[in-house]
């Protein structure tokens, strides 16, 4: 008879327990994880939704572009323009490299996009970001529209200091 009311003690605090853990939601039938959840034991942190990316700026080159004229003297319209670029390694050395490209072309990084050479304007794309420099600070040379007549081409053949 002891062994009766021992077994069914144990079977009524079994269903007692059972009753406040599904109340609670420890033991959900559906989900076995629930309990580590609840527990959290690794620190667990839910995802964040859909979070959209804050817009960067596009990077600033560290390569200086100075125009320095436009020619069309041996065919195609073409720039001449000098990149001035730190030195990381020696303190604060720069180095400078001059370039003669038409437009279309590219070397190091640095392509000539177009060139308006009526207006002094050139578009490089300078390792990936689109830059627009004006020739307005280059002095210009400009020829004599009229030609020297002969007796003129004489006269300075014949007098070197006239």
């Amino acid at each position: 008879m002891k062994h009766l009311q021992t077994i069914t003690a144990g079977i009524a605090s079994a269903l007692v327990f059972n009753a406040f853990a599904c109340a609670e939601g420890i033991l959900a039938p559906d989900n076995p994880y629930t309990l580590i959840e609840t527990r959290n034991i690794f620190g667990l942190v839910p995802a964040v939704a859909n979070q959209s990316p804050q817009p960067t700026a596009p990077p600033v080159p560290e390569q200086k572009i100075i125009c320095n004229g436009i020619t069309s003297l041996f065919g195609p319209v073409q720039v001449l323009f000098k990149v001035v670029s730190p030195v990381k390694s020696a303190g604060n050395q720069t180095s400078e490299t001059t370039y003669l490209l038409s437009e279309g072309q590219q070397l190091d990084d640095i392509e000539v996009i177009h060139i308006d050479s009526k207006a002094g304007l050139v578009i490089f794309k300078n390792h990936g970001t689109v830059q627009s420099i004006s020739l307005t600070n280059v002095p210009t040379v400009s020829l004599p529209t009229t030609r020297p007549t002969p007796s003129q081409i004489l006269f300075q053949k014949t007098h070197p200091n006239g």
